[in-house]
Protein backbone atom coordinates (compact mmCIF):
# COMPACT_ATOMS: atom_id res chain seq x y z
CA UNK A 1 0.00 0.00 0.00
CA UNK A 2 1.40 3.84 -0.52
CA UNK A 3 1.38 5.75 2.05
CA UNK A 4 0.44 8.77 -0.63
CA UNK A 5 -0.61 8.59 -4.41
CA UNK A 6 0.38 12.21 -6.13
CA UNK A 7 -1.22 13.88 -9.07
CA UNK A 8 0.84 16.49 -10.51
CA UNK A 9 1.06 18.56 -13.52
CA UNK A 10 4.93 17.75 -14.66
CA UNK A 11 8.11 16.19 -13.27
CA UNK A 12 9.27 19.30 -12.86
CA UNK A 13 12.98 19.64 -11.77
CA UNK A 14 12.33 20.91 -7.86
CA UNK A 15 9.19 18.45 -7.79
CA UNK A 16 11.56 15.68 -8.95
CA UNK A 17 14.10 16.60 -6.10
CA UNK A 18 11.07 16.55 -3.38
CA UNK A 19 9.41 13.24 -3.92
CA UNK A 20 12.53 11.84 -3.84
CA UNK A 21 13.15 12.43 -0.85
CA UNK A 22 10.01 11.89 0.39
CA UNK A 23 10.71 8.43 -0.85
CA UNK A 24 12.91 7.92 1.54
CA UNK A 25 10.85 8.43 4.07
CA UNK A 26 7.49 6.94 2.64
CA UNK A 27 5.91 4.92 0.05
CA UNK A 28 4.99 7.33 -2.91
CA UNK A 29 3.25 6.79 -6.26
CA UNK A 30 3.91 9.79 -8.26
CA UNK A 31 1.17 10.45 -11.60
CA UNK A 32 2.33 12.52 -13.57
CA UNK A 33 -0.67 14.38 -16.64
CA UNK A 34 2.24 15.22 -18.77
CA UNK A 35 5.76 14.76 -19.60
CA UNK A 36 7.32 18.58 -21.12
CA UNK A 37 5.76 21.74 -21.24
CA UNK A 38 5.29 23.62 -24.01
CA UNK A 39 6.33 27.12 -22.02
CA UNK A 40 9.55 25.56 -20.47
CA UNK A 41 12.73 24.73 -21.59
CA UNK A 42 14.08 20.94 -22.09
CA UNK A 43 15.96 20.90 -18.51
CA UNK A 44 13.01 22.04 -16.73
CA UNK A 45 11.70 18.27 -16.58
CA UNK A 46 14.80 16.86 -16.07
CA UNK A 47 16.04 14.66 -13.41
CA UNK A 48 16.26 11.20 -11.65
CA UNK A 49 12.71 9.72 -10.51
CA UNK A 50 13.75 7.58 -7.28
CA UNK A 51 10.18 7.18 -6.66
CA UNK A 52 7.40 4.84 -8.45
CA UNK A 53 5.32 7.10 -11.13
CA UNK A 54 3.97 6.78 -14.30
CA UNK A 55 2.75 9.60 -17.34
CA UNK A 56 -0.99 10.08 -18.16
CA UNK A 57 0.34 11.57 -21.48
CA UNK A 58 4.08 11.00 -22.97
CA UNK A 59 3.57 14.57 -24.75
CA UNK A 60 3.40 18.08 -23.45
CA UNK A 61 0.95 18.85 -20.73
CA UNK A 62 -0.58 21.93 -22.43
CA UNK A 63 -1.92 19.69 -25.18
CA UNK A 64 -3.25 16.29 -23.38
CA UNK A 65 -6.50 15.16 -24.65
CA UNK A 66 -8.39 15.90 -21.34
CA UNK A 67 -11.33 13.35 -21.82
CA UNK A 68 -8.52 10.65 -22.22
CA UNK A 69 -6.02 11.87 -19.65
CA UNK A 70 -8.98 11.71 -16.75
CA UNK A 71 -10.15 8.22 -18.04
CA UNK A 72 -6.96 6.26 -18.06
CA UNK A 73 -6.24 8.08 -14.56
CA UNK A 74 -9.29 6.41 -12.89
CA UNK A 75 -8.10 3.15 -14.27
CA UNK A 76 -4.78 3.90 -12.94
CA UNK A 77 -6.74 4.80 -9.37
CA UNK A 78 -8.72 1.59 -9.65
CA UNK A 79 -5.67 -0.41 -9.32
CA UNK A 80 -3.85 1.03 -6.82
CA UNK A 81 -3.61 0.77 -2.54
CA UNK A 82 -3.14 3.96 -1.25
CA UNK A 83 -4.06 6.23 2.40
CA UNK A 84 -4.12 9.47 1.02
CA UNK A 85 -4.40 10.85 -2.77
CA UNK A 86 -3.05 14.97 -3.24
CA UNK A 87 -3.76 16.34 -6.01
CA UNK A 88 -2.37 19.17 -7.37
CA UNK A 89 -3.84 22.35 -9.28
CA UNK A 90 -7.97 23.45 -8.69
CA UNK A 91 -8.60 24.71 -12.36
CA UNK A 92 -7.40 20.76 -13.47
CA UNK A 93 -10.08 18.13 -14.42
CA UNK A 94 -8.40 15.36 -13.48
CA UNK A 95 -7.93 16.68 -9.60
CA UNK A 96 -11.97 17.18 -10.16
CA UNK A 97 -12.44 13.40 -10.91
CA UNK A 98 -9.84 12.14 -8.15
CA UNK A 99 -11.14 14.01 -5.06
CA UNK A 100 -15.11 13.18 -6.26
CA UNK A 101 -14.38 10.01 -6.40
CA UNK A 102 -12.78 9.03 -3.55
CA UNK A 103 -13.97 9.66 -0.09
CA UNK A 104 -13.29 13.22 1.42
CA UNK A 105 -11.13 11.79 4.02
CA UNK A 106 -8.79 10.75 1.48
CA UNK A 107 -8.12 13.58 -0.31
CA UNK A 108 -5.71 16.57 -0.03
CA UNK A 109 -4.47 18.79 -1.62
CA UNK A 110 -1.01 20.79 -2.86
CA UNK A 111 -1.69 24.44 -2.47
CA UNK A 112 0.22 26.87 -4.47
CA UNK A 113 -1.64 30.03 -4.98
CA UNK A 114 -1.51 32.33 -2.90
CA UNK A 115 -4.03 35.16 -1.10
CA UNK A 116 -1.96 37.69 -2.78
CA UNK A 117 -2.69 36.45 -6.12
CA UNK A 118 -5.87 34.24 -6.12
CA UNK A 119 -9.35 35.57 -7.15
CA UNK A 120 -11.65 35.39 -3.87
CA UNK A 121 -15.01 36.89 -4.86
CA UNK A 122 -17.55 36.36 -7.34
CA UNK A 123 -17.99 32.74 -9.30
CA UNK A 124 -14.57 31.69 -8.98
CA UNK A 125 -14.91 31.31 -5.20
CA UNK A 126 -17.49 29.42 -4.81
CA UNK A 127 -15.72 26.99 -7.56
CA UNK A 128 -12.97 27.27 -5.05
CA UNK A 129 -15.57 26.96 -1.90
CA UNK A 130 -16.87 23.56 -3.57
CA UNK A 131 -13.44 21.91 -4.32
CA UNK A 132 -11.80 22.63 -0.78
CA UNK A 133 -15.87 20.98 0.54
CA UNK A 134 -13.83 17.29 -0.50
CA UNK A 135 -10.47 18.18 1.13
CA UNK A 136 -9.39 16.34 4.13
CA UNK A 137 -6.03 18.10 4.48
CA UNK A 138 -4.60 21.24 2.57
CA UNK A 139 -0.29 21.22 2.27
CA UNK A 140 -0.24 25.23 2.05
CA UNK A 141 3.48 26.27 0.34
CA UNK A 142 2.96 29.38 3.02
CA UNK A 143 1.14 31.69 5.55
CA UNK A 144 -0.60 33.38 2.47
CA UNK A 145 -1.82 30.19 0.90
CA UNK A 146 -3.14 29.27 4.52
CA UNK A 147 -5.21 33.04 4.29
CA UNK A 148 -6.44 32.03 0.83
CA UNK A 149 -8.17 28.99 2.16
CA UNK A 150 -8.69 30.40 5.36
CA UNK A 151 -10.78 33.01 3.13
CA UNK A 152 -12.80 31.06 1.87
CA UNK A 153 -13.47 29.17 4.99
CA UNK A 154 -11.83 26.02 4.74
CA UNK A 155 -12.01 24.70 8.21
CA UNK A 156 -9.87 21.12 7.53
CA UNK A 157 -6.32 20.50 8.73
CA UNK A 158 -3.97 22.52 7.41
CA UNK A 159 -0.01 21.58 6.95
CA UNK A 160 2.71 24.67 6.01
CA UNK A 161 5.24 23.11 3.69
CA UNK A 162 7.74 26.06 4.01
CA UNK A 163 8.08 25.49 0.16
CA UNK A 164 6.96 23.89 -3.32
CA UNK A 165 9.75 21.63 -3.86
CA UNK A 166 13.89 21.24 -3.76
CA UNK A 167 15.65 23.47 -6.27
CA UNK A 168 19.29 22.21 -7.28
CA UNK A 169 22.39 23.26 -5.61
CA UNK A 170 25.23 22.92 -7.37
CA UNK A 171 28.26 23.37 -5.55
CA UNK A 172 30.16 26.80 -5.78
CA UNK A 173 31.95 29.64 -4.32
CA UNK A 174 30.46 31.74 -2.60
CA UNK A 175 31.23 35.70 -3.65
CA UNK A 176 31.94 37.93 -1.27
CA UNK A 177 31.18 41.16 -2.83
CA UNK A 178 30.53 44.83 -1.47
CA UNK A 179 27.68 46.75 -3.35
CA UNK A 180 28.53 47.99 -6.95
CA UNK A 181 25.00 48.46 -8.10
CA UNK A 182 24.38 45.03 -10.14
CA UNK A 183 20.80 44.25 -9.77
CA UNK A 184 19.36 40.69 -11.78
CA UNK A 185 16.09 38.80 -12.81
CA UNK A 186 16.06 35.07 -13.92
CA UNK A 187 12.65 34.01 -15.02
CA UNK A 188 10.16 34.36 -18.01
CA UNK A 189 9.69 37.46 -20.10
CA UNK A 190 5.96 37.53 -19.37
CA UNK A 191 2.86 39.77 -18.50
CA UNK A 192 2.43 38.65 -15.48
CA UNK A 193 6.01 39.39 -14.57
CA UNK A 194 5.52 42.97 -14.62
CA UNK A 195 9.49 43.58 -16.67
CA UNK A 196 7.89 46.52 -18.31
CA UNK A 197 7.64 48.35 -15.03
CA UNK A 198 10.82 47.23 -13.51
CA UNK A 199 13.00 48.96 -16.78
CA UNK A 200 10.80 51.82 -16.16
CA UNK A 201 12.48 52.27 -12.55
CA UNK A 202 15.27 51.76 -14.22
CA UNK A 203 15.37 53.83 -16.66
CA UNK A 204 14.91 56.68 -14.16
CA UNK A 205 18.06 55.01 -12.00
CA UNK A 206 20.95 55.33 -14.98
CA UNK A 207 23.47 54.54 -12.15
CA UNK A 208 22.54 51.00 -11.24
CA UNK A 209 22.58 48.46 -13.98
CA UNK A 210 19.98 45.71 -14.41
CA UNK A 211 20.49 42.30 -16.07
CA UNK A 212 17.64 40.27 -17.74
CA UNK A 213 17.87 36.27 -17.97
CA UNK A 214 15.50 33.85 -19.85
CA UNK A 215 13.25 34.11 -22.57
CA UNK A 216 9.73 34.64 -22.97
CA UNK A 217 6.97 36.16 -25.52
CA UNK A 218 7.92 39.74 -24.42
CA UNK A 219 11.67 39.96 -25.09
CA UNK A 220 11.79 41.44 -28.38
CA UNK A 221 9.55 44.42 -27.25
CA UNK A 222 11.33 44.95 -23.82
CA UNK A 223 14.47 45.07 -25.71
CA UNK A 224 12.83 47.85 -27.54
CA UNK A 225 12.22 49.72 -24.87
CA UNK A 226 15.08 49.19 -22.19
CA UNK A 227 17.57 52.28 -21.69
CA UNK A 228 21.77 51.31 -22.16
CA UNK A 229 21.71 50.01 -18.02
CA UNK A 230 19.73 47.47 -18.97
CA UNK A 231 20.70 44.35 -20.21
CA UNK A 232 19.81 41.03 -21.68
CA UNK A 233 21.23 37.68 -22.10
CA UNK A 234 19.44 34.09 -23.23
CA UNK A 235 18.32 31.22 -21.01
CA UNK A 236 20.76 29.93 -18.66
CA UNK A 237 20.45 26.09 -17.87
CA UNK A 238 19.67 25.78 -14.13
CA UNK A 239 22.37 24.16 -13.32
CA UNK A 240 24.67 26.74 -14.74
CA UNK A 241 23.26 29.86 -12.83
CA UNK A 242 25.75 29.93 -10.39
CA UNK A 243 28.50 32.43 -12.18
CA UNK A 244 25.30 34.68 -13.24
CA UNK A 245 24.32 35.17 -9.45
CA UNK A 246 28.15 35.20 -8.64
CA UNK A 247 28.27 38.60 -10.68
CA UNK A 248 25.47 40.84 -9.21
CA UNK A 249 24.20 42.08 -5.59
CA UNK A 250 20.33 42.46 -5.75
CA UNK A 251 18.08 39.84 -7.07
CA UNK A 252 13.99 41.41 -8.49
CA UNK A 253 11.37 40.23 -8.44
CA UNK A 254 8.42 42.30 -9.77
CA UNK A 255 5.89 39.98 -10.55
CA UNK A 256 2.07 40.84 -10.78
CA UNK A 257 0.86 36.94 -9.48
CA UNK A 258 3.62 34.61 -8.48
CA UNK A 259 1.91 31.64 -6.45
CA UNK A 260 5.87 31.14 -4.66
CA UNK A 261 9.33 32.43 -6.34
CA UNK A 262 11.46 29.49 -6.57
CA UNK A 263 13.76 32.07 -7.85
CA UNK A 264 13.60 33.46 -4.93
CA UNK A 265 14.85 30.35 -2.88
CA UNK A 266 17.56 30.05 -5.72
CA UNK A 267 18.59 33.68 -5.29
CA UNK A 268 18.90 33.75 -1.42
CA UNK A 269 20.97 29.98 -1.68
CA UNK A 270 23.48 31.71 -4.22
CA UNK A 271 24.14 34.67 -1.31
CA UNK A 272 21.76 37.62 -2.95
CA UNK A 273 19.60 39.71 -0.85
CA UNK A 274 16.04 40.40 -2.60
CA UNK A 275 13.74 42.96 -4.28
CA UNK A 276 10.34 41.23 -4.29
CA UNK A 277 6.66 42.75 -4.81
CA UNK A 278 4.56 41.88 -2.13
CA UNK A 279 2.15 39.56 -5.06
CA UNK A 280 5.17 37.20 -4.95
CA UNK A 281 3.70 34.29 -2.37
CA UNK A 282 6.92 33.26 -0.47
CA UNK A 283 7.96 36.98 1.00
CA UNK A 284 6.66 36.18 4.37
CA UNK A 285 8.66 32.73 4.20
CA UNK A 286 11.76 34.09 2.89
CA UNK A 287 11.91 37.95 2.86
CA UNK A 288 10.53 38.44 6.26
CA UNK A 289 11.40 35.36 7.92
CA UNK A 290 15.29 35.30 7.51
CA UNK A 291 15.09 39.59 6.99
CA UNK A 292 16.79 38.28 4.10
CA UNK A 293 15.45 41.99 1.11
CA UNK A 294 12.93 44.18 1.33
CA UNK A 295 9.12 44.25 -0.10
CA UNK A 296 7.93 46.52 -2.68
CA UNK A 297 4.19 47.48 -4.45
CA UNK A 298 4.51 45.95 -7.84
CA UNK A 299 2.65 49.46 -9.25
CA UNK A 300 4.39 52.26 -7.11
CA UNK A 301 7.71 53.23 -8.81
CA UNK A 302 8.56 55.66 -5.86
CA UNK A 303 8.46 52.52 -3.82
CA UNK A 304 10.51 50.15 -5.80
CA UNK A 305 13.09 52.97 -6.04
CA UNK A 306 13.18 53.90 -2.46
CA UNK A 307 13.98 50.29 -2.03
CA UNK A 308 16.90 50.28 -4.29
CA UNK A 309 18.45 53.19 -3.24
CA UNK A 310 18.12 51.85 0.52
CA UNK A 311 19.90 48.49 -0.56
CA UNK A 312 22.84 50.79 -1.82
CA UNK A 313 23.72 51.95 1.66
CA UNK A 314 26.46 49.60 2.64
CA UNK A 315 25.15 49.11 6.42
CA UNK A 316 21.76 47.78 5.10
CA UNK A 317 23.87 45.51 2.46
CA UNK A 318 26.24 44.08 4.18
CA UNK A 319 23.46 43.23 7.04
CA UNK A 320 21.11 41.77 4.38
CA UNK A 321 24.20 39.43 2.93
CA UNK A 322 25.22 38.38 6.54
CA UNK A 323 20.83 37.17 7.05
CA UNK A 324 21.13 35.55 4.10
CA UNK A 325 24.60 33.31 4.42
CA UNK A 326 22.89 32.28 7.96
CA UNK A 327 19.86 30.95 6.21
CA UNK A 328 19.77 27.18 6.64
CA UNK A 329 19.11 25.31 3.50
CA UNK A 330 19.09 21.64 4.63
CA UNK A 331 16.60 22.42 7.49
CA UNK A 332 13.99 24.31 5.05
CA UNK A 333 14.32 20.61 3.12
CA UNK A 334 13.30 18.85 6.79
CA UNK A 335 10.55 20.97 7.28
CA UNK A 336 9.38 20.15 3.89
CA UNK A 337 9.06 16.98 4.13
CA UNK A 338 8.21 16.76 7.25
CA UNK A 339 5.21 18.21 6.81
CA UNK A 340 3.66 15.31 4.62
CA UNK A 341 5.04 12.81 7.52
CA UNK A 342 3.16 15.01 10.04
CA UNK A 343 -0.54 14.93 7.94
CA UNK A 344 0.31 10.65 6.99
CA UNK A 345 -2.88 9.23 8.73
CA UNK A 346 -0.89 5.37 9.62
CA UNK A 347 -4.53 4.01 10.38
CA UNK A 348 -5.29 4.80 6.48
CA UNK A 349 -6.99 2.20 4.66
CA UNK A 350 -7.85 1.37 0.89
CA UNK A 351 -9.28 4.24 -1.01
Amino acid sequence: MYDYVILTHLPAFYKINLYNELAKKLNIYVIFLGQSSRIRPGNFTEGNMNFAHEFLYEGDFESRPRFKTCWKLYRTLAKLKFKKIIVGGWELPESWLSIFTHRKSHNAFALESSMAESQISGYKSLIKKLFLSRLNAVFCSGSLHQKLVQHLGYTGKVYITQGVGIFNRPVYQAANKSFDGKFLYVGRFAEEKNLRFLIEVFKELPQYQLDLVGEGPLKASLKAMAPENVRFYPYVPNQQLAEIYAEHDVFILPSLREPWGLVVDEALFYGLPVLVSNKVGCYPELVQRYQSGLVFGPTDKSDLKSAIEQLASADLFDQLKANVRNIDFSRRDIEQVQAYIMALDKKGEKA
